[in-house]
């Protein structure tokens, strides 16, 4: 077993696309090897991820973690192993209809993500991603979330639990009526995980937000975790972390608020980090 040095961290918390995985999507097993020895080590290490939990099976066996997870950019906390849900607040569901009934009107591409299904327009730009999602789950013998294709606000699938709702906007007319929906409804914040696009969930509830939740029940202090990031919504989550390190390919905003930047995400960039703490380096 490797030996543990001094260091006042006990729980890791990571992002995954752009910041744990690589240009592929998937984690290298150099990162992956590093992960296994620190929780060898007796250390925590768990997602903090816009991504819902049930979408997260390939990486879950591929990178295991010992902590619950913290999805949909901090509305939910969830064993990724055993389904076991720690935490979860939706978005109001009047909200969530009157935003499907907002991007409709406007030829706004949309998803309203729940844990078993999702909802979206039936041109949605991310339908392609959604069937693949799909495609490759079957073919590993497991299920994911059914989608929904929506033609009207009247659809009953819309009555439904949403963690997560997302817009992509095709121009600045577009961008506008989606913002000036948001600022209307005080009971949602919006966040975006990559450019183009706005992600929404029920207000108070981000990354930053999930960790303080998640420290609370595993029995962890602030200044005992480090996360590591690479954009917009990750801020939160730097602001609520003892230590913050920020990918070399991380957004300006990101870098800025970091206690150090490491390498790139294709550069295994989070295992060098962690290599750099679990040495001692920081105390």
């Amino acid at each position: 077993m490797p030996e543990r040095k001094p260091t006042r961290i006990r729980l890791f918390a990571s992002d995954l696309d752009n910041t744990l995985t690589g240009a592929d999507g998937k984690v290298s097993a150099y990162t992956a090897q590093v992960i296994r020895d620190a929780m060898d080590m007796g250390y925590l290490f768990t997602f903090a991820t816009g991504r819902q939990a049930s979408s997260m099976w390939r990486l879950r066996d591929a990178v295991p973690v010992n902590a619950p997870v913290i999805c949909c950019n901090g509305s939910e906390l969830v064993d990724v192993f055993t389904g076991q849900v720690y935490h979860r607040v939706p978005v109001p569901v009047q909200t969530a209809v009157e935003f499907a009934s907002c991007c409709l009107a406007n030829g706004v591409d949309f998803v309203c993500r729940a844990d078993d299904y999702e909802c979206a327009n039936e041109t949605c730009v991310y339908l392609p991603v959604l069937r693949r999602r799909q495609t490759e789950a079957e073919t590993a013998g497991r299920i994911l979330q059914r989608i929904c294709l929506i033609r009207d606000a009247e659809d009953p699938a819309l009555q439904g639990d949403f963690v997560k709702l997302l817009s992509w906007p095709k121009n600045r007319e577009q961008h506008g009526i989606i913002t000036s929906f948001c600022k209307e409804h005080p009971e949602i914040w919006t966040t975006s995980s990559v450019p183009g696009l706005i992600e929404i969930g029920p207000a108070g509830y981000d990354k930053g937000a999930g960790l303080r939740k998640l420290c609370e029940i595993l029995g962890v202090s602030r200044e005992e975790t480090c996360v590591f990031g690479d954009y917009v919504n990750d801020i939160p989550l730097f602001e609520s972390a003892g230590m913050a390190v920020a990918m070399g390919n991380a957004d300006p905003s990101v870098r800025e608020r970091a206690t150090f930047v490491t390498a790139n995400n294709t550069e295994d960039g989070v295992a060098l980090a962690m290599k750099r703490i679990l040495s001692g380096e920081f105390g």
